[in-house]
């Protein structure tokens, strides 16, 4: 009995799933519409791609890239290395100069998007995953790597180059050596659009010295084990001087290094994992997928799971930091099915899609079309700038900035860290702001807390208030500040009062010194709906 439960096993597990194409279809149809309602929910516009717009719009005005800052009239650092700032002239050709406005930013992030999911599903089909195996696994990772598909990031374009990189490994590994004239323009292009390439960089070190360990516990030898790294030695070695190709040359490097090793606590995005948006679902499913890599281990045995110490790594990375769980999410799905396909697991799970073709076809039509259903919902095609609900994470100053254009303001305007970009990218040059997203790239160490500790209205505000040339400050709407603004201007009415509030809506108010509001009518657009556009 026992051996015909084994021979039963031994030939389910010789059946690749279905190659009926409509079936096929139907469940790729699936995942990608599945996808797609869930990054349409992601539709609202991040602030770190305005402050790349920014600065390129300027360089294309100045003739060259400025190496020092040119947007805030608090203090800054010298030189300002922009490591994003390829992406904000990506989105402004693709944007502005092509005149398809914020469609052309939504073009962008969908290309982006499906190079993404495109290039992990190759990725793990190559390694010899079937379609019911990643059909299955793929939703395993997306409660940890939603984070990477914001509207639009960098980091957006550090996980297509990553799951690039990735595909160029496969190719390594069946002997083509080709892929190293990809690779080495391809990092010149990456280290332009965003610092993220030191993941890249990180990863190829990691598949080097793995290939190096698995030779050398083979075969003995460590020439033998040299000659197999030999070639990804050359390339390591050819990408040195490559680094130094961008408008800063090695001061890029020097930046990157101090910033590798700051303290990044206040950055939400940086926290561990289990201190995400979502912590008990994240921590279920990141619990899942690493179950998942310990199952294959134990049932294949290390040796037989090639590049499994880039799943460990990029596992532990995502588990201390919310951010790299994109970069877990790509790795895992590009390894991690092909570790499962060969196991009892994976055996079930094809032997069960064989046998329930009808079954498992209608319930990839239904997912589809509910994934569409939530896609069209979301006005997926559209990109969101949000301007008064205040329960918001990101909210946008549109009325204000609008308000300060309409009245041809010129000065110096404290804002909070996530609108500083929004307002250089609609303001400037007219207005400097005091901070925006770009944190240690433009400013010195201290200013975020200064910024935070301001808005929440902690004792030495006062004195942040007149530590500068302020003539205006943008404060959200319910915000411990603005209790205390006014609280100040009903205590210190007429002309002694030093701030005046002069603008309000939902979301914002704006206050401005009293020998400047005096020239600025008083405006009230609380209850209005307003609207933003970008660009």
């Amino acid at each position: 009995m026992l051996r015909n439960n084994e021979a039963m096993e031994s030939a389910s597990c010789e059946i690749p799933g279905t190659s009926d194409r409509r079936f096929n279809a139907a469940i790729l149809f699936a995942m990608a519409a599945t996808f797609l309602g869930v990054v349409s929910c992601l539709n609202s516009a991040t602030h770190d791609m305005l402050h790349g717009m920014a600065l390129f719009r300027e360089a294309l005005a100045l003739g060259y890239l400025p190496r020092d800052d040119v947007f805030a009239y608090t203090p800054t650092v010298s030189p300002t290395v922009h490591h994003e700032w390829g992406m904000g002239g990506i989105l402004y050709l693709a944007s502005v100069a092509s005149g398809l406005g914020a469609a052309g930013i939504m073009l962008v992030k969908y290309l982006l998007t499906a190079t993404v999911v495109a290039g992990c599903y190759l990725c793990a089909r190559w390694r010899g995953t079937s379609l019911p195996v990643f059909a299955v696994l793929a939703g395993v990772v997306v409660p940890f790597g939603w984070v990477g598909f914001g509207t639009v990031r960098a980091q957006l374009f550090t996980m297509a180059f990553l799951v690039c990189t990735l595909g160029l490994f496969e190719l390594d590994r069946r002997g083509r050596r080709w892929w190293i004239a990809v690779w080495l323009p391809m990092n010149v292009i990456w280290l332009n659009v965003h610092g993220g390439f030191v993941a890249g960089v990180g990863l190829f070190a990691l598949y080097t010295i793995e290939r190096f360990v698995r030779e050398w516990t083979a075969s003995k030898s460590i020439v033998r084990a040299g000659r197999e790294v030999g070639h990804l030695l050359f390339a390591g070695i050819a990408l040195i001087p490559l680094l130094a190709v961008n408008p800063y040359g090695w001061e890029y490097i020097e930046y990157l290094w101090h910033a590798l090793r700051m303290d990044r606590s206040l950055i939400r995005e940086w926290a561990p994992l289990w201190q995400t948006y979502q912590p008990m679902v994240t921590m279920e499913f990141y619990v899942v997928s690493v179950a998942l890599v310990i199952y294959a281990a134990v049932t294949r045995g290390v040796r037989n799971l090639p590049q499994l110490v880039l799943v460990a790594v990029a596992a532990w990375l995502a588990l201390w930091h919310i951010r790299h769980g994109a970069i877990y999410a790509v790795v895992w799905l590009c390894y991690v099915p092909a570790f499962i396909e060969e196991t009892p697991l994976g055996c079930r799970i094809r032997s069960f899609w064989h046998r329930r073709t009808t079954l498992v076809r209608r319930a990839a039509v239904v997912c589809g079309v509910l994934g569409l259903i939530v896609a069209v919902h979301n006005r997926f095609w559209e990109l969101q700038v949000p301007t008064t609900d205040v329960s918001l994470k990101l909210v946008y100053p549109g009325g204000a900035c609008d308000y300060l254009a309409e009245h041809h303001f010129e000065g110096n305007v404290m804002v909070p860290f996530s609108a500083g970009s929004f307002v250089s990218w609609k303001l400037y040059p007219a207005v400097k702001v005091s901070l925006d997203g770009r944190y240690e790239a433009a400013y010195p160490p201290g200013a975020l807390n200064e910024n935070i500790d301001f808005y929440a209205a902690r004792p030495g505000w006062k004195a942040t208030l007149t530590r500068y040339d302020t003539d205006a400050v943008l404060v959200r709407r319910g915000s411990p500040l603005e209790t205390e603004l006014q609280a100040m201007t009903a205590d210190e009415k007429g002309p002694s009062a030093p701030w005046r509030q002069i603008y309000s809506d939902d979301g914002f108010s704006l206050y401005l010194k009293s020998s400047i509001a005096e020239r600025f009518p008083t405006v009230d657009r609380t209850g209005t709906a307003l609207t933003a556009q970008i660009p």
